[in-house]
């Protein structure tokens, strides 16, 4: 049985107790009936007889809802002793729900970002057939990649033209450097166990970061595998690769977690290359099929590191990287004789550390930590035009802190601090510390994301031979993203930095050709352009841009030209 019941009242035995305890209440049962002002009337005899009349027949009916009710509670109690009797025989109870699939289209990170931005990332590499870091980048647009030639020939990367010196490269958030040349050699490092690349051009709407990632035009960010997801057990992967020339190269990588907090991962790679291509040697009309000696390279690299969440909101990251390359040097094609003995020994190793960790809701704090050292010797057997051996060492010693405040979740500002200090071996030893502060500024909606920073820089040069140097800047930068249409992912983007490139030591002091005159080279660069996704193609993408840059003082080795 069920009780249909709109309205409490409507069931009689409790509408004829309500009824009584209303009059009890206003004094109906003593014969007395209240007025409107709360004052009783006089006696009503004819109510009691009324009263009892209507009590007598609410009781009767009540005795008959109360035996519906009870009924209907048994049975309702037999259904569930029931149900709870066949849930104790199967010992198990399943409730199946269909699922339900909601979906929608993400807009791309290189959309909605308030500069430039491109990225590959290891489902790539299969698909593109991609062996090297510098094949990957070849499949970026507006990068040129300079290739020196042969097996483990050193390879450099430019942005728009700019130049690579103008172009840092950052190795797991922390830049890599070369105080000496300026310039990042990506044969250097394997692309086993990258993750991702990450192309950015000016400034990021990321601004927890380091202050020296601010010091360039562009931005590489090679982001190794740290092992995020963790894994139970090893994840590697060892391969070998071989090519023409006498080329063999043997790799490893490995991916272990340990516990739940731990992760360790490690890389290694051999490669060794006889380079003796063959090339058309022509003397006036005798032309001759010849092959390239003194081209041997033996090298090889391996790194390891650690991922560590120590604590729910910290995490620090470690890595130790060495790198070791012995090879000859061919020299100028001569006619009649291929003698030459030229070696380059290079030889490169840095420990680098991060921490990371989060305070409360509004603040996020971050450390870093690097020590690098390298190593060049060259050696002419067959000194020629006063060419002998060198031999050259740097060290850099890097520390940064960075903090980030964010009061509400459209508003956060963020500050950094680094000091780097740099050294180089030669004739004149000259040596640079820097100091770099960064002040940064974000606003995030739905809608729209601006981002203002400004960089102080300030730069003190000393070596043996001459008088110290120094340089203080101020570098400011903007940029912004806006969405159009709510419904249509268009979004219109806006970009504007300058920033300067301090002269190398080899511009500076290297024998007989570096000058100590020489001014910082500044580079002033826009981009305005629009992006759009389509919802309805998924991947599908556009861009365009507008690209005014400007390079001023800009350093460039010229052969002298004597009267």
């Amino acid at each position: 049985h069920v009780l249909k019941v709109k309205r409490l009242q409507d069931v009689p035995f409790i509408h004829t107790l309500l009824t009584i305890r209303r009059h009890s209440a206003t004094g109906h049962l003593s014969g007395k009936a209240p007025t409107e002002d709360g004052r009783k009337s006089e006696d009503l005899p004819e109510a009691l007889p009324a009263a009892r009349n209507g009590l007598r027949r609410a009781v009767k009916v009540s005795r008959k809802t109360m035996k519906q009710v009870l009924a209907f509670m048994i049975v309702l109690c037999s259904c569930a002793i029931g149900v709870e009797a066949q849930v104790a025989e199967g010992d198990t109870a399943a409730l199946t729900i269909e699922g339900v699939d909601v979906t929608a289209t993400r807009a791309r990170r290189e959309i909605t970002a308030t500069s430039p931005r491109q990225s590959i990332d290891a489902s790539d590499y299969a698909r593109l057939g991609i062996a090297t870091i510098a094949d990957a980048l070849r499949h970026l647009s507006g990068i040129t990649v300079k290739d020196y030639g042969g097996a483990g020939g050193m390879k450099t990367i430019s942005v728009r033209g700019l130049g690579s010196r103008h172009t840092a490269v950052a190795y797991d958030g922390i830049l890599l450097n070369d105080c000496q040349t300026g310039e990042i050699d990506l044969s250097r490092y394997s692309i086993e166990g990258i993750s991702s690349m990450t192309l950015g051009i000016g400034d990021d709407d990321n601004i927890f970061m380091p202050a020296r990632n601010m010091t360039a035009a562009a931005t590489l960010y090679i982001n190794p595998s740290t092992g995020k997801k963790r894994q139970t057990l090893p994840n590697g992967v060892a391969g070998l690769a071989t090519g023409a020339w006498g080329m063999i190269q043997p790799y490893a990588y490995l991916n272990k977690s340990i516990g739940k907090n731990l992760n360790i991962h490690a890389t290694g790679e051999y490669l060794h290359a006889d380079n003796n291509y063959p090339f058309t040697l022509t003397n006036i009309e005798l032309k001759t099929r010849e092959r390239r000696t003194n081209s041997k390279m033996n090298s090889g690299h391996a790194e390891a590191g650690i991922d560590w969440q120590i604590a729910p909101a910290t995490n620090i990251t470690a890595m130790v990287y060495y790198y070791d390359n012995d090879r000859q040097l061919p020299g100028i094609v001569r006619l009649y004789t291929n003698e030459n003995d030229e070696t380059l020994h290079d030889r490169n190793m840095f420990v680098q550390t991060s921490l990371r960790s989060d305070i409360g809701r509004k603040w996020r704090l971050m450390a870093n930590g690097k020590w690098n050292w390298a190593s060049t010797r060259y050696h002419n057997g067959m000194p020629t035009g006063g060419i002998s051996s060198a031999s050259y060492l740097q060290r850099e010693w890097y520390g940064s802190m960075t903090a980030m405040y964010s009061p509400t979740q459209w508003l956060s500002a963020s500050y950094s601090t680094d000091i780097i200090a740099n050294s180089l071996n030669t004739q004149s030893n000259p040596s640079r510390t820097t100091w770099l502060q960064a002040l940064a500024a974000k606003i995030g909606t739905p809608r729209l994301t601006a981002t203002a920073r400004l960089l102080r820089s300030d730069i003190y040069d000393s070596h043996d031979n001459g008088e110290r140097h120094s340089e203080h800047r101020l570098s400011p930068s903007v940029s912004l993203s806006y969405r159009i249409a709510s419904s249509e992912m268009i979004y219109v983007r806006a970009m504007w930095k300058e920033i300067f490139r301090m002269p190398t030591f080899n511009e500076l002091y290297y024998y007989h050709i570096g000058s100590t005159s020489l001014t910082p080279e500044r580079t002033s660069q826009m981009n305005i352009g629009i992006t759009w996704q389509s919802r309805k193609m998924g991947r599908f993408t556009a861009t365009g841009i507008f690209i005014p840059k400007d390079v001023k003082d800009k350093a460039t080795f010229m052969k002298s030209v004597k009267s």
